[in-house]
């Protein structure tokens, strides 16, 4: 089994329930967690997960609607990424939102996160 761990990857996206939030993007900070197998290691791209074709899907997915909650964007995005890649077993999602309207957090971050795993189905 192998890991894959991307880190911290910025998205503008349109995140949020205040009509503020719904007015302009904000900058969210995504992680991946994965475990994977391959049948034959070789030492060809072809053969293992891309991280790129990776990334382009989250970007796929989080740059194209105007999403509410986070909770919302990580269920999304965790069944998005199992659903294009078959060879993941398990994965963790998180997203890290970094600006909010001053009246709800006037600094910091909130960062929500679920596991998934496909043999037993979606946790």
């Amino acid at each position: 089994m192998f890991n894959m761990h991307i880190q911290r990857y910025p998205v503008q996206m349109s995140l949020g329930v205040f009509s503020e939030e719904r007015q302009q993007y904000c900058l969210v900070l995504v992680g991946l967690k994965c475990t994977y197998s391959l049948k034959q290691p070789k030492d060809q791209i072809s053969q293992t997960i891309n991280y790129g074709d990776v990334v382009e899907q989250i970007d796929h997915l989080l740059k194209k609607k105007h999403i509410q909650l986070i909770e919302t964007a990580v269920e999304q995005l965790g069944e998005h990424i199992l659903s294009h890649f078959s060879s993941i077993s398990t994965l963790e999602v998180s997203i890290e939102k970094t600006s909010f309207p001053s009246n709800v957090l006037k600094s910091g971050t909130v960062c929500i996160s679920k596991s998934f795993t496909r043999t037993g189905g979606l946790q």
